[in-house]
């Protein structure tokens, strides 16, 4: 189950509700129902020990009054939302979401986030919210709706994206372990993968050996000998990056680095647990961006396999020296452009009319 648990009905207006009846009255019954903290200049309390009051809060500096708000639902003639925040008793304890400031001070950090999924221009935004002290699920109500009721539009993505951001903040610390193991993973496959390319160099010269991977790996080779332009993989032929991928892909099914990417991925889905139970598709490590700088590493070995370390050298400074040289063309090309010194005048800056003429006779683009 998903840490963090969204629930996002919708009120029409006029339409009923399950607690309160009205639209306003279920604001009224959020913000009173027994267990709900109240927040009153810094100090806490609940509902059964202050008789009269009332549990929400808002936006910083906004004046709380019940019948107004209870008023305003009541009368607004597009759609409310009452978004339900959710958390274990274990993990709001863990994590310090078990009073109601904290979920005052996260809701009020990402409500512009909340508008913008929301669609709702956030100058527009309204919403008022609850925290409820649950024993065995702590959460939070939050009724949400625009001053301009053509706006307003919440779709799944949008809710899932709302789960999201909401979710990384209440368990940063968690994600924060999770994305380390996970980078620690990561960087030991490109090792791992390295290395194996480093030994499939030192055997593709052999023409007898029947090896496919081998074979794919001179046959790689070959294709980036007719290659013109750059041996990088963005800017190959698509037949050259099929080679590529092969390889690849030959690679990735060996059990070491097959063990490897597998737990990269447990931690992947660890991260994506914390807001939702839908898992990512586990793409085969070939079509993952995330590993795109392991094809670059094919590419570069092929294109230098068979090279010595001297020439492989030379041929970063044959680069070197391309761009240098394009750059000073491009330099001397512009510098061609501009008249010198003997040739400029004086244009007076405030006379639109005689910068234009001076253009004119100089052959000068002001605009570049």
């Amino acid at each position: 189950m998903a840490g963090l648990i969204l629930k996002s009905p919708y009120y029409k207006p006029g339409s009923k509700t399950k607690k309160g009846g009205t639209r306003g009255g279920l604001a009224n019954y959020i913000a009173t129902r027994e267990g709900v903290e109240v927040l009153r200049s810094g100090m806490a309390g609940y509902i059964k020990d202050r008789n009269g009051s009332n549990g929400m809060f808002t936006d910083e500096g906004e004046t709380i009054n019940m019948a107004a708000i209870m008023k305003e639902v009541d009368e607004h003639p597009g759609n409310v939302w009452c978004h339900i925040f959710s958390l274990t008793r274990e993990d709001a304890e863990r994590l310090g979401y078990n009073r109601a400031v904290e979920w005052m001070n996260l809701l009020r950090s990402h409500r512009n986030d909340i508008a913008r999924e929301m669609r709702i221009d956030p100058a527009n935004l309204r919403w008022y919210a609850a925290y409820h002290q649950h024993p065995t699920h702590p959460h939070v109500h939050m009724m949400v709706w625009s001053r301009n009721p053509t706006e307003a539009y919440l779709s799944k993505r949008g809710i899932e994206n709302i789960k999201r951001f909401m979710a990384q903040d209440i368990f940063r610390q968690d994600m924060i372990s999770v994305y380390r193991e996970q980078t620690v993973v990561r960087d030991e496959l490109k090792d791992t993968f390295h290395a194996q390319m480093e030994s499939l160099m030192s055997t593709a010269w052999s023409m007898n050996d029947k090896n496919l991977l081998v074979y794919m790996f001179q046959q790689l080779r070959k294709e980036l000998r007719q290659h013109k332009g750059k041996k990088v993989y963005g800017y190959l032929n698509s037949e050259t990056k099929k080679t590529v991928n092969e390889i690849v892909k030959m690679i990735a099914e060996t059990p070491e680095i097959a063990e490897l990417y597998d737990k990269w991925y447990e931690y992947k889905c660890a991260t994506v647990r914390l807001y939702t139970d839908a898992m990512p598709e586990k793409v085969p490590l070939e079509e993952n961006r995330e590993f795109k700088s392991i094809r670059n590493m094919v590419v570069r070995t092929a294109s230098q396999a068979g090279m010595s370390e001297s020439e492989v050298q030379n041929s970063y400074a044959s680069v070197g020296r391309e761009v240098g040289n394009l750059l000073v063309n491009i330099g001397q090309m512009l510098c061609d452009s501009v008249p010198n010194k003997q040739q400029m005048v004086r244009v007076p800056v405030d006379s639109k009319l005689l910068r234009e003429q001076w253009a004119k006779d100089h052959a000068v683009n002001l605009t570049m």
